[in-house]
């Protein structure tokens, strides 16, 4: 059988020939799978190169494997099964807040291994699965309100082409490697052979859980109580960043007193502080509630534990199969028809028995927003002459290259009137809502109400704009020393936490965990000057001109809101109430004691309000 396999002497690692007295791959499903032409178990990249090429020279299709589980996979005689399964890096750098994760590390490795050093990573609930090849799917995670997807901490990918190049992509890659870092992101797939991949690690103390471990809550209710489950999971379908939601339908398991009955499960989990999971999750300590169920406990999970209870769901072989879907919203009656139909389904055939129907909520912050940063801010290139009206071209453009028909558009200070622009210029059938936050002000309303130093500025960028680039530049350098120097970084760390604990104590809701310190510098500071100070003197240009390119009035859109403090000297608020009394449809939202840089505490709630 080997000699008709070409090249395969030149194998310098383990490999097979399969017949039939090998045995089966394997693998969570016995779905889709035969016994391939070879199976290969690489130890070195040169021994991946040797395989692709081996494979191109057979017609063979390569199929990379690390935990088993992608049953969408077909592996049949025509495939090369390269088993990952050597590659076993896990490398954390604190430093640098990052981890290494070699093609076939499984996620059990991953989460004990970075809870040893009291660290993590967003994982998929399965420990069983490959790492790397959840993330190539996009990565569904209990941390999502936390962190968003799982590629929504990728920092660098490392893999071996169909050509047999050895390439590494990260987000700041150019052309065809940059189209290749974001196609691998959730969409990657069959493109190359993973060898190791780089993504962001974090503290387990940033949590601040008690003694690193998770805050969950069960009800476990009867059949009956249908009603009452699926009404407490909707009222708390919403959760904070921190919360993970699920409502699953399964039989009662052997040697329980209702052994095969039909049983739902209330389940949620919080990754922050006890008290503030406590006040998020009120409603599933009401008699009302916990009076329906047959099992309802409170426990704190070590955090290597989060995925212990799906261990029944990771056994090898048999058929079976997952499949998934991702609603916007859902109804009560709904989730009663999916309920009645899964019933059935495991009644009339009683090998599945053991299928589940699960229903997740978490915060969707995280997932709805996509930055897409100004000519001249952040990564995004400077453009000499670019206008404020130029901007609306570039979101529809970014907008139709992603495929997203629909969007929200919410422009943040000196991104207010970009946000505006898009409103006036776009088609309405494209935006559902409109949001400006702390924005900067209109200059027709008058410069009374502007400082003086800042009606300088403005002369200085029209007339002078080469001297006022180096001297902002220089500013900001001294700015960013100063604040994260020593003695001042700890004075305002400490006050930020004092106002947050006030916040805190004021609310009965639990807060979202504040910016850090060195999260403001790097929003407010080091974003508008990250490639100089070209992009941020030309748009001061634009941002202090009395004709933004259109009229306020001319605004034909009914779903603007505007987000602004009562003390913001940088934009005061009699600007823009000048802006919000002739922009038609505008809701004006004024915080009392709020200044440009506290209102940062209202930005979630008005990002949810916004995408809601």
């Amino acid at each position: 059988m080997s000699a008709q396999i070409k090249g395969i002497e030149s194998l310098q690692c383990e490999y097979v020939v399969p017949d039939n007295a090998t045995p089966q791959l394997p693998r969570w499903s016995d779905t889709h799978i035969q016994r391939p032409a070879l199976i290969v178990t690489p130890k070195t990249e040169q021994d991946v190169k040797d395989a692709i090429r081996v494979a191109k020279e057979n017609k063979l299709i390569i199929v990379a494997a690390g935990g088993g589980h992608g049953t969408f996979v077909s592996v049949d005689p025509a495939s090369l099964y390269l088993d990952m399964k050597l590659f076993k890096k896990i490398a954390l750098n604190k430093d640098e807040g990052t981890v290494k994760v070699g093609g076939g590390v499984i996620v059990e490795e991953v989460l004990k291994t970075l809870a040893d050093e009291g660290y993590y990573t967003p994982i998929p609930n399965s420990d069983a699965v490959g790492f790397v090849g959840s993330m190539l799917g996009g990565g569904n995670s209990a941390q999502i309100g936390l962190h968003g997807w799982m590629v929504d901490n990728m920092v660098s990918f490392r893999l071996i082409t169909a050509s047999g190049d050895i390439v590494e992509v990260d987000s700041s890659s150019k052309d065809k490697e940059q189209s290749l870092f974001n196609v691998l992101c959730g969409a990657g797939h069959g493109l190359g052979v993973v060898t190791e991949l780089t993504v962001s690690a974090f503290p387990l103390s940033s949590l601040s859980m008690e003694d690193n471990k998770i805050w969950t809550r069960s009800l476990i209710f009867p059949a009956p109580a249908l009603d009452i489950a699926i009404n407490a999971f909707l009222d708390l379908s919403h959760p904070p960043a921190e919360g993970y939601m699920s409502l699953a339908f399964a039989r009662s398991p052997p040697g329980t007193p209702a052994a095969g009955s039909p049983i739902i499960i209330l389940g949620y989990q919080y990754f922050g502080p006890a008290e503030q999971a406590e006040k998020a999750t009120t409603l599933l300590f009401q008699d009302d509630v916990v009076s329906k169920t047959v099992v309802a406990n409170t426990e704190l999970l070590p955090f290597e534990n989060v995925n212990a209870k799906m261990n029944n769901y990771n056994s090898h072989h048999g058929h079976k199969t997952i499949a998934s879907c991702r609603l916007h919203k859902t109804t009560p009656e709904a989730i009663k028809a999916g309920f009645e139909k899964w019933r059935i389904a495991t009644e009339d055939y009683p090998d599945a028995q053991q299928s589940s129907l699960i229903i997740s909520a978490y915060n969707i912050d995280k997932t709805s927003a996509i930055k897409n940063e100004k000519p001249g801010s952040g990564l995004s290139t400077f453009k000499p002459g670019y206008h404020i009206l130029d901007w609306p071209t570039d979101v529809m453009e970014f907008a139709q290259a992603h495929q997203i028909p629909e969007f929200s558009v919410l422009g943040l200070s000196g991104g207010g009137p970009f946000a505006l622009a898009c409103a006036y210029a776009l088609p309405k059938r494209a935006i559902t809502s409109v949001g400006l936050f702390a924005t900067a002000p209109h200059w027709a309303a008058g410069t009374k109400h502007v400082e003086y130093y800042r009606r300088v500025l403005k002369v200085w960028a029209e007339y002078s704009p080469s001297t006022l680039r180096a001297a902002l530049y220089m500013l900001y350098l001294s700015l960013r020393w100063i604040i994260l120097s020593g003695p001042v970084s700890r004075r305002l760390s400490k006050w930020l936490e004092a106002q947050h604990k006030k916040e805190e104590a004021e609310s009965e809701a639990p807060k979202p965990k504040p910016l850090s310190l060195e999260e403001l510098v790097e929003m407010v500071l080091d974003e508008p000057f990250r490639q100089g100070a070209d992009g941020a003197v030309h748009e001061m240009n634009l941002l202090t001109s009395k004709n933004w390119g259109f009229d306020l009035e001319k605004v034909q859109y009914d779903n603007i809101q505007i987000w602004h403090g009562k003390k913001d000297v940088n934009a005061p608020i009699q600007m823009i109430r000048y802006m919000a009394e002739r922009i038609r449809g505008c809701e004006l939202h004024e915080f009392e004691d709020e200044t440009h840089y506290t209102m940062y505490k209202h930005f979630e709630p008005a990002l949810r309000e916004l995408v809601e």
